[in-house]
C-alpha cells in the first residue's frame, strides 16, 4: 500500500513539473483567438473589408427596386381626401392637387392632363375643333413627396356617352354615381431622359345644382352631422336616390402645410358656401386670402362660427367684411332663444334649451351689419358685394344645438339664406312615394324647381350669367314640375337621359352677352369688299384726276412738264383715298381687336374682366396668348353661336390641340388662324 502510495505520489509531482507548459500553450491560444477577435484597422483588413461591401451589394441586388414614381390619385380642391375619386364640375375651371414622389433619381420636367371619353377620344371644347391639353412645369427631387398643382376644366357636352339608367345595377352596388365617370383625365408626368409618367383616373360629375360646401375648422369631425341634414342632402324616392341629390358636397378640409382651397378667385365658381371655426387665418396664402375675398364680393357666402373665431379673425383679412366683434362673454340662458324657438322649434319635438353652462359671445354690431330676423340676437349678418357674411354668438358644432331638430330649418333660413321649403308627406296607401321637400310657392304661386342652381348658390357674374335660363344652365334638370294641387306627387325632378348642365357661375361662350361680344367684334374686324359700282367710280375718278385735270392744272399755269412729275403724287394720293374708302382699315397683314366688360362689386377695389378678342390675318398664323396674372383663364371663342351642340368634325377632319400652361402665368399655345379670316379668344382674370 505505502508503495503503491508512493508512486502514485511520483507520478503527480511529475504531472506538476509539466502543466507549467502547458498551461502557456494554453494561454496563448487563447490570446491568439483573441487577437483574430479584434477588429484591425483597414490597411490591415483591406480583404475583409472588400468581402464586405461585396456582401452589402449582394444584398442591396436582392432588395426588391422601388418604383420609379409613387403618385396619389388626384384630388380638387376643395377636398378632404376622404372620396376615392376626383369631383369636377362641368363648364368651371377646377384647381386639382396630385400627391407626386420620385424614388430613384431627381426629376425636372412637365405635368401633362388631357381628357378624354369612355372610348378613349380627346373630349372637343365645346362647339370647336380643339382639344386642351393643361400642363405646368414640375420639379421632383429624389425621395421627397411634393403636391403638384393642376388645372381642369371639363366642356359641358350635351349628353353624356351613357345614361345612367342603363346602369342601375352598377348604381346599387356602388355609392359613387356611375353617370358621373364618364371622363377619364390621364396624368402624364416627364422628363429629361425618357423618365416618365403615365395613368389615367376617372372623374365624378356633379350635377347642375351641386355645389362644394367646404369646412375649415380646428375640429372638423365635429361637422360630420351636416352631410345628413335635409338642407344638405333632401329625402328622396327610391328611385331619385340612386342619382346624386346632394345640394353640396361637404368637405372637412384639414389644416396642414397645405390647405385644400383654390389660390385664384375663378376657380371658386364651383364653391358655394364656406364654414369657418377657430382657424388661424395665416393658414391661407395671401393668394388664397385674396381669391376668398373675391369670391365673396361676387356672391360666395361665409358662415363664422363664433365665439373664439371672432377673436381669432380680429385685424386680418376679414376683418373689414365681419358683421359683428366679440362685445365679451355671455352666458347663455333658456330665455336667451325664446325668439329662435318660436320661429324654429317643431313642436312636437321640443325646445331649444341650453344644458348646464352654455358660453358664448354677444354680438357688437359692425357698420352696415344687422342682427338676423327672429333669431334673437344669436345671429348677425353683412353683405359684402353681391356675397354675405354670417356669424353666430354660439359654437356652431355643439351638440345641444346640433341635435335639435330646428336646427335644419335654422341652416336652410337663416345661415344659408334660402327660401322656405315645403315638406311633401304621401299619403297611407301611397308606399311607393317617400317623404318628398320642394320650395314653398310664393305669394303668386310659383313654383321653383326643386333643384334649382340658382337657389343653391348666389354666386354670379355678369358676363357668364345675364339672362341665361335654367334650361340652359340646368339641362340635366326635367321641366319645373307644376304647381297645381298633387305636385308632389311628380316622378323625379332628376333627368336620367345624360344631359349635362353646368349651374351657375360657369364659363359660357353662348350666353348674351358673349352674343352681343361676338356681333360686335364682326363689325369691328371684318373686310368690307367694295361691290362693283364702287370700284368703277373710283377709277373713273382716279383717271380724271391723273389725266384731264392734271395736264388743264398745270397747262393753266404754263407748265405742262410739271404734270409728269405729278403723277406719282397723285397716284399715291388716290391710293390712301381708296384704302380709306374701302374700309381696309384693319390692316393687309394682321390686326387685334378686343372688347372687354368690366364688373366692380361693392367697394373692393378689384374687377372681373372679361376680354373678347378678334385676331385677323391674311396669311395662316399661329398665335400664343400669354397673360402675366396666374389667375387668368382663356380659350378660343367659337365664332358660329348657330348649331353648337351638333357641331361635328368633317370627315377626316381632326381636333387641333391647344397647349394651356399655367404657372407663375398663362400661356395658350398652339391657335391657328387660317389665311384671310378671324379667330376669337375669351379671357377672363380678376384684375
Amino acid at each position: 500500500m505505502d508503495r503503491h502510495f508512493s508512486k502514485n505520489r511520483h507520478s503527480d509531482i511529475h504531472r506538476d513539473r509539466k502543466s507549467p507548459v502547458a498551461r502557456s500553450l494554453f494561454i496563448l491560444i487563447l490570446f491568439a483567438v483573441f487577437l483574430a477577435g479584434l477588429p484591425g484597422c483597414s490597411g490591415c483588413r483591406k480583404d475583409n473589408g472588400e468581402d464586405q461591401t461585396a456582401a452589402e451589394k449582394e444584398k442591396k441586388k436582392k432588395k426588391k427596386p422601388e418604383n420609379d414614381f409613387e403618385v396619389k390619385q388626384p384630388a380638387p380642391e376643395p377636398s378632404d381626401h376622404e372620396t376615392a375619386i376626383c369631383w369636377y364640375k362641368p363648364g368651371h375651371w377646377t384647381s386639382v392637387t396630385l400627391d407626386a414622389k420620385t424614388n430613384n433619381f431627381d426629376l425636372v420636367g412637365s405635368l401633362e392632363v388631357t381628357l378624354s371619353d369612355r372610348e378613349g377620344r380627346e373630349i372637343p371644347l365645346h362647339g370647336q375643333p380643339y382639344s386642351l391639353v393643361e400642363s405646368r412645369d414640375v420639379a421632383l427631387p429624389k425621395g421627397q413627396p411634393k403636391i403638384l398643382h393642376s388645372t381642369l376644366f371639363v366642356p359641358v357636352q350635351k349628353t353624356e356617352p351613357q345614361s345612367l339608367m342603363q346602369n342601375l345595377p352598377s348604381v346599387l352596388s356602388t355609392p359613387t354615381p356611375t353617370q358621373a365617370k364618364s371622363v377619364n383625365a390621364t396624368y402624364r408626368i416627364s422628363g429629361r431622359g425618357g423618365k416618365r409618367f403615365e395613368t389615367a383616373w376617372p372623374l365624378a360629375r356633379m350635377p347642375s345644382y351641386q355645389y362644394h360646401f367646404p369646412v375649415l375648422a380646428q375640429n372638423p369631425e365635429r361637422y360630420v352631422f351636416l352631410r345628413s341634414l335635409h338642407s344638405i342632402k333632401p329625402p328622396r324616392d327610391l328611385l331619385d336616390n340612386l342619382l346624386d341629390g346632394n345640394h353640396y358636397r361637404i368637405s372637412l378640409l384639414k389644416v396642414d402645410r397645405n390647405v385644400s382651397l383654390p389660390s385664384e378667385a375663378l376657380f371658386w365658381t364651383s364653391i358655394a358656401y364656406l364654414l369657418w371655426d377657430d382657424i388661424d387665418p395665416q393658414v391661407l396664402t395671401p393668394r388664397q386670402q385674396k381669391a376668398l375675398v373675391d369670391w365673396l364680393h361676387w356672391g360666395g357666402q361665409l358662415i363664422v362660427s363664433g365665439p373664439a373665431t371672432l377673436d381669432g379673425l380680429r385685424d386680418s383679412f376679414l376683418s373689414d367684411y365681419l358683421p359683428a366683434t366679440d362685445g365679451g362673454n355671455w352666458e347663455l340662458k333658456p330665455a336667451d332663444f325664446d325668439e329662435l324657438n318660436a320661429n324654429f322649434a317643431l313642436p312636437a319635438y321640443g325646445r331649444l334649451t341650453p344644458t348646464g353652462e352654455w358660453t358664448g359671445v354677444k354680438l357688437k354690431l359692425a357698420a352696415n351689419s344687422r342682427l338676423l330676423p327672429r333669431t334673437g340676437k344669436l345671429f348677425a349678418e353683412r353683405r359684402v358685394g353681391r356675397g354675405r357674411v354670417v356669424v353666430s354668438a354660439m359654437r356652431l358644432s355643439d351638440r345641444t344645438l346640433t341635435t335639435w331638430d330646428g336646427f335644419d330649418g335654422l341652416l336652410n333660413a337663416c345661415l344659408l339664406r334660402r327660401p322656405p321649403r315645403q315638406y311633401i308627406i304621401p299619403s297611407r296607401t301611397d308606399e311607393l312615394n317617400d317623404m318628398k321637400i320642394l320650395w314653398a310657392a310664393n305669394s303668386r304661386q310659383e313654383q321653383k324647381h326643386p333643384f334649382d342652381p340658382a337657389l343653391t348658390c348666389g354666386l354670379r357674374y355678369f358676363t357668364r350669367d345675364t339672362d341665361v335660363s335654367l334650361d340652359e344652365y340646368a339641362a340635366d334638370l326635367r321641366s319645373p314640375i307644376s304647381s297645381a294641387p298633387g305636385f308632389g306627387n311628380q316622378p323625379a325632378s332628376l333627368d336620367d337621359s345624360g344631359k349635362v348642365g353646368s349651374g351657375v357661375a360657369a364659363w359660357r361662350n353662348f350666353c348674351p352677352v358673349a352674343t352681343q361680344a361676338r356681333e360686335a367684334l364682326r363689325n369691328a374686324a371684318r373686310v368690307e369688299i367694295p361691290n362693283r359700282m364702287f370700284v368703277i367710280w373710283v377709277v373713273g375718278l382716279y383717271l380724271l384726276i391723273l389725266v384731264p385735270l392734271n395736264w388743264a392744272v398745270f397747262g393753266a399755269l404754263g407748265r405742262v412738264e410739271w404734270a409728269w412729275a405729278a403723277a406719282p403724287i397723285i397716284a399715291i394720293g388716290c391710293t390712301l383715298a381708296v384704302i380709306r374708302l374701302a374700309q381696309l382699315d384693319i390692316g393687309f397683314a394682321r390686326s387685334v381687336s378686343e372688347l372687354s366688360v368690366i364688373e366692380l362689386q361693392g367697394n373692393l377695389p378689384r374687377a372681373h374682366v372679361t376680354r373678347y378678342t378678334a385676331l385677323y390675318t391674311s396669311l395662316t398664323t399661329g398665335y400664343t396668348v400669354r397673360h402675366k396674372d396666374p389667375g387668368a383663364v382663356v380659350q378660343p371663342f367659337p365664332p358660329n353661336i348657330n348649331h353648337a351642340d351638333e357641331f361635328r368634325l368633317l370627315p377626316g377632319e381632326g381636333l387641333e390641340t391647344l397647349y394651356y400652361d399655367h404657372g407663375k402665368d398663362v400661356t395658350l399655345r398652339g391657335f391657328m388662324v387660317r389665311s384671310n379670316l378671324t379667330g376669337l379668344l375669351h379671357s377672363e382674370q380678376m384684375i
